[in-house]
């Protein structure tokens, strides 16, 4: 097996936040325990890790060795020294070496694995060849598809494992979700539904392991040589509850303990490779049992980023000395939702300032030509940022003008943090890019849309959908406000639309950061649609949990 070089020692050993540069986020014992007992179902007479990094899937196999015989071999892989010598110690006689997995040789019967997690953007030409997205590629297949130039590096370590697997061989890997909604996640579905029967993917709920995030999956691989032949279903698990170490310990076990701890839904090949998002194929709110009235968002409203300055420092947050004197030159703006009192724009209690005018700089006031030419000499000393130095250089007269976009009538923020809440834009406000702006299509009521917005159902599908930013703050992208299901607005009676229209308008200019009374009432007209087995009570202790665990919760090892 090939060695690392001296250099790429030398820069693992010497790397400023090694675990992040590496991608190392180590797995609960508890998800390990289960995603062994997957692997061990086959009895594989060859079993890879890897990535084995503190080596918790290696000490899970070792205690269930006895369930596939002494003749199975354990090879491990890992290419940070540190973690190799500690665990070689702890297991002298596993077949383990330091490398660089797109190296690895060989022919194995099961993968198991959770890759590094690293994004596409450190996968660049000046990296080390394990972390140089094109030497890794250079050494991976070619496949009949190619893979998103988006995509993360667990997506190329599937890849090659792929490659390395026998005939029905298995891969168990606990990789993030967001591929199963993202657009970039096509081609990898492509390239699963190709080459692999997809037995099972399993999405946890949270807390069901300690430091485990909802947005991690595992997927249950077995290499199929006619995969695109394949009708075989698809088992979509999700783990609603902890359960033991020593408890489901096979996939039939996962399977027939379909409860309130587990749903359990088989899927067709066919309906994977129709339907776009695959996350909301497991029905993750089983507290809403009629999903026919339920729609994405985006078949109800568009949806953009707010306003991007590239540089707020000075388009925003040094121009408020001049704002008084100079009127004409600036615009209100939305920063932060911690800038309003409620869920109207009405109620702002800070006052924000972009600068905006369409004159060249020959034409502004003194004060402000020097103002802009500060700011020129630094962006022209630094380079920085790369946006602003490029309109400095190619129009030195005007690199300062903005334009607006329509404003949107319902903005959101895209990191929540105690309360989610969709707040009505009054006063046409400019958003900055912390918000989401949602416009309504023609035939959708604003009004009706904004309570439905505010629904404590609507709350409860976003803690769902929604990534872990740490420190208890959730992360919201494009893509997954887009696929929010939320109440259909057509399958709504026309009595209901119209108390839905009037608790919106009142919702709209409310600046009670609880309006409790509110929210419940629409909660009471928008439950029935939805559920035939809960009560609006039921449903504010749901999201009470859900947002109370959120809170609680820091950091966790499986991120995204």
């Amino acid at each position: 097996m090939m060695k690392l070089s001296n250099s790429d020692l030398d820069w693992i050993l010497k790397v400023e936040n090694k675990k992040d540069m590496l991608g190392q986020v180590f797995t609960p014992q508890g998800v390990a325990d289960l995603m062994v007992s997957l692997g061990m179902n086959t009895k594989p007479r060859t079993i890879l890790d890897p990535c084995f990094g503190e080596g918790v899937f290696l000490e899970s196999i070792q205690k269930r060795k006895e369930y596939v015989g002494n003749h199975t071999k354990i090879i491990g892989v890992e290419i940070d020294p540190v973690l190799y010598e500690r665990v070689q110690r702890k297991f002298p006689n596993f077949e383990l070496y330091n490398m660089d997995f797109f190296d690895f040789q060989g022919v194995v019967d099961c993968v198991i694995m959770n890759p590094p997690y690293i994004r596409q953007e450190l996968l660049r030409e000046k990296m080390p060849r394990f972390l140089n997205k094109s030497d890794i590629m250079a050494r991976l297949p070619l496949l009949q598809y190619p893979i998103s130039s988006r995509s993360n590096l667990y997506v190329y370590f599937l890849i090659k494992a792929w490659s390395i697997l026998s005939e029905k061989g298995s891969i168990i890997a606990i990789i993030p979700n967001t591929w199963m909604a993202a657009e970039y996640g096509n081609s990898f579905k492509k390239f699963l539904l190709q080459n692999f029967w997809i037995k099972a993917i399993i999405q946890f709920n949270k807390d069901v392991f300690p430091d485990a995030d909802v947005e991690s999956c595992i997927l249950y691989l077995s290499k199929e040589k006619d995969a695109g032949l394949n009708m075989k279903n698809t088992y979509l698990i999700n783990i609603q509850k902890p359960f033991s170490k020593d408890e489901l310990l096979s996939l039939n076990d996962l399977i027939n303990n379909s409860n309130d701890t587990l749903l359990v839904r088989t899927v067709t090949k066919e309906i994977l490779e129709l339907k776009g998002n695959w996350l909301n194929l497991f029905g993750q709110n089983n507290l809403f049992n009629i999903r026919d009235n339920l729609v994405p968002l985006k078949e109800l409203a568009n949806l953009k980023r707010g306003l991007t300055t590239n540089y707020n420092k000075f388009f925003i947050n040094d121009t408020i000395k001049f704002v008084d004197k100079y009127p004409e030159y600036f615009k209100a703006i939305l920063c932060s939702p911690k800038e309003i009192k409620g869920y109207s724009t009405k109620n702002k209690i800070k006052e924000q300032y972009i600068f905006y005018t369409e004159k060249q700089k020959s034409e502004l006031p003194l004060e402000l030509r020097e103002y802009v030419e500060k700011y020129e000499r630094e962006i022209l000393s630094s380079t920085l940022p790369k946006t602003l130095y490029s309109k400095i250089t190619s129009n030195p007269d005007n690199w300062f003008n903005i334009k607006l976009a329509k404003t949107a009538p319902i903005l959101f923020s895209y990191i929540v943090r105690e309360k989610k809440k969709f707040i009505f834009n009054h006063n046409n406000m400019i958003a900055r890019d912390n918000f989401y702006e949602i416009f309504p299509k023609e035939h959708i009521n604003q009004y009706v849309l904004f309570s439905i917005l505010n629904s404590r159902i609507t709350s409860l599908s976003i803690e769902n959908i929604g990534r872990s930013h740490g420190k208890g703050l959730l992360k919201i992208q494009k893509y997954e406000l887009e696929e929010l299901e939320v109440v259909n607005p057509s399958k709504i009676r026309e009595e209901d639309l119209m108390l839905l229209e009037s608790i919106g308008r009142d919702l709209s200019v409310c600046s009670d950061e609880n309006p409790i009374q509110i929210i419940s009432k629409i909660d009471k007209i928008l439950l029935p649609y939805v559920s035939t087995n809960y009560q609006v009570i039921d449903l504010e202790e749901r999201l009470k949990i859900e947002e109370n665990s959120r809170l609680s919760k820091r950091i966790g090892h499986l991120r995204l």
